[in-house]
């Protein structure tokens, strides 16, 4: 209902409701042709999940995971990459980047395997954990506004850098569990930032006539991925720890 003010607060916080989500899902400010590359490298994500789904069953089927599967998949990476993107090589390319994250899959199947045999329950929630960090942060990169993320490739170099020399100092000088510890959680945040990075240059490149679907599917599947098997262990390791804290309580009631 109107008024001499202006409408009532429960039509206006309607309307502002609507415009936040509506600013939130336009891509307009994206060319055509971008927004078509886009689609094109999430059916990519999508079918390299779906690929790696199968190594990850296939391991659990036949055992395939192991140091074989570790090798192949790094020789498809480098095969694909080191391959022109011409509509030529494209369909080998693809059994290329299929073939990759289907090894990784089985690669992945050993840590699956042990989750499920001991904590079954946290698998579920690590795959909707890291789909709703990837879709979180990946979507607030295509809002954005162009560039507003790309500065974070130099941060997110080093601290990869740093957590892998302090990893290796933690071999030799001691604290290994320690530091495996602070780069689980440290490395998902870094995995999430790259999310941010990795979409935007995406965006970036195609709007420059830069346009590899195949090889930036595969940036954004290797950050999917990254997430997924930290997310993974954090969890599993929380669930042993308030198992055993149980079993404590347990051990102490029966004591007494």
């Amino acid at each position: 209902m109107w008024s001499s003010t202006g409408p009532n607060v429960g039509t206006q916080g309607q309307n502002e409701s609507s415009f936040d989500f509506k600013t939130f899902a336009n891509l307009s400010t994206l060319r055509k042709d971008v927004q078509q590359h886009l689609v094109v490298v999430y059916s990519l994500l999508a079918a390299s999940l779906l690929s790696a789904s199968v190594g990850v069953y296939a391991h659990l089927t036949v055992q395939l995971g192991g140091f074989l599967t570790t090798v192949a998949n790094i020789v498809c990476v480098v095969w694909l990459l080191s391959m022109y993107n011409l509509p030529d090589n494209f369909r080998q390319r693809l059994s290329l980047f299929l073939g990759a994250s289907f090894f990784q899959g089985c690669t992945i199947g050993l840590l699956v395997e042990h989750v499920l045999a001991f904590h079954p329950s946290v698998l579920l929630t690590a795959f909707l954990g890291t789909s709703a960090i990837f879709a979180s942060f990946s979507a607030s990169a295509l809002v954005s506004p162009r560039r507003s993320y790309l500065y974070l490739g130099g941060f997110l170099g080093s601290a990869l850098s740093t957590m892998a020399m302090l990893r290796l100092g933690s071999m030799f000088l001691g604290g290994y569990n320690k530091m495996f510890e602070v780069e689980l959680y440290l490395g998902l945040l870094v995995m999430a930032g790259y999310v941010l990075f990795d979409t935007q240059l995406i965006v970036e490149k195609a709007t420059y006539g830069v346009k590899d679907p195949l090889v930036d599917s595969l940036k954004l599947y290797s950050d999917f991925v990254s997430m997924f098997v930290r997310l993974l262990i954090i969890l599993s390791r929380n669930s042993e720890t308030r198992e055993r804290a149980k079993g404590n309580r347990r051990n102490a009631k029966q004591g007494n």
